[in-house]
């Protein structure tokens, strides 16, 4: 009984000390991240007249000076910290100036060096800082680093400072072609990382279109997707019969929205192309661009076999204005056993009933009063309009 009690007192000491030594860590971690807070601060200060001066000769030939007089590692973390957002901000000269400040500085010098610390939490943070350094020297290091990551969200860390640092576009293919053979769905993220670079984009589209490795030319189309380029676009006509279909589909897409100067005759042998999915989405963007000079063919269409091809056909003719919502009225009135009917019909339905329309406010007003307009022309007042309407359902 007495060894227990001696056990519990003991026990009570125990947890005494560990609580008081976690309380005394606590306190001493937050003096010391007081201290560095105020050793920042002063060095900012003191240094407040030469970051006047940065900024102030940005526009300038001559190359930055760096600050005088700076003393401990603790004041050039500081400049470092200041100057980093900046580099980010910047583009074009005033960027490369920052830039080769901080190879002056032996910044990224030393950042390369810490890519070979044995913590990984020490080499992303050398990874994220060279990237904002631009640092070209350490793009072959962070690849190495890269490609002894697992897949995850770690490895994108180190992907966006490569395309920071890259400074040839196959610096970049080789970045984005091992992301995809790890990631091969990652199109999106890695066409936002690939924004970051400096380098030329549509060098770099085109380097990827050109590459005949299926993950890099979706790559390329998920980048003009987000970024049109209509010189770019009207170079993907070869890929509408390529053999995956995605490509294909992506493809016709870019060049009906990305080209704006397609013609009839081109327009209308994307619209007998033998892919279904590739007829659907020209007739989709065909709407979405207003594209009035295709309402003949669109309304042509309305008789495709496929019927995503007819729908899409339909709901285009219906952005398209007065021509458009007319020609599907003049389909709607066909024999009601005919795919042109049935789906004008169906596609009148979910515009009229539901209101919508392509521009808000006043416009879209008017729009809706053009569709009223214009059915009541071709069926009558209300009455006939449910007759006409419920008669495919």
């Amino acid at each position: 009984m007495l060894l227990s009690q001696q056990a519990a007192i003991y026990l009570i000491y125990v947890m005494i000390a560990v609580i008081a030594i976690g309380l005394g860590i606590l306190v001493g971690m937050k003096l010391v991240q007081t201290y560095r807070r105020r050793a920042e601060a002063r060095a900012l200060a003191k240094h407040d007249d030469w970051f006047t001066y940065v900024l102030a000769n940005l526009e300038g030939v001559e190359p930055l000076s760096p600050p005088p007089d700076i003393r401990g590692a603790g004041e050039r973390r500081a400049v470092r910290d200041r100057l980093l957002p900046w580099i980010e901000q910047m583009r074009g000269a005033q960027q490369e100036k920052l830039v080769r400040l901080c190879d002056e500085m032996g910044w990224t010098a030393r950042e390369r060096r810490r890519l070979d610390s044995p913590f990984l939490s020490v080499r992303l943070d050398a990874a994220y800082r060279l990237g904002c350094m631009r640092d070209a020297e350490a793009v072959p290091a962070l690849m190495k680093l890269l490609s002894g990551m697992k897949s995850g969200t770690l490895s994108f860390i180190v992907a966006r400072a490569v395309a920071k640092c890259a400074r040839r576009p196959g610096e970049l293919r080789d970045m984005a072609a091992f992301i995809l053979s790890r990631q091969n769905e990652a199109y999106l993220l890695v066409a936002d990382i690939l924004t970051e670079s400096s380098l030329d984009e549509a060098n770099v589209v085109k380097t990827f279109l050109q590459s005949g490795e299926t993950s890099l030319v979706k790559l390329a189309l998920a980048v003009l997707k987000t970024h049109t380029r209509p010189e770019i676009a009207m170079a993907l006509s070869h890929l509408v019969d390529a053999e995956d279909k995605v490509v294909r589909t992506q493809a016709a897409g870019l060049i009906v929205r990305g080209s704006g100067k397609l013609t009839l005759e081109q327009i209308r042998k994307l619209m007998a192309h033998r892919d279904g999915d590739i007829r659907a989405a020209v007739a989709s963007s065909l709407g979405a661009l207003g594209m009035k000079d295709s309402v003949v063919l669109l309304q042509a269409a309305l008789a495709d076999a496929d019927w995503k091809v007819r729908y899409n056909s339909g709901k285009a003719l219906a952005q398209l204005g007065e021509e458009g919502f007319t020609a599907l009225c003049e389909a709607a009135r066909g024999p009601e056993a005919e795919h042109p009917a049935s789906i004008a019909r169906l596609v009148i339905r979910e515009a009229m009933g539901s209101g919508e329309a392509s521009a808000p406010g006043i416009e879209g007003m008017a729009e809706r009063n053009m569709r009223q307009f214009v059915y009541e022309d071709y069926f009558g007042r209300a009455r006939g309009r449910e007759r006409e309407l419920r008669s495919d359902g």
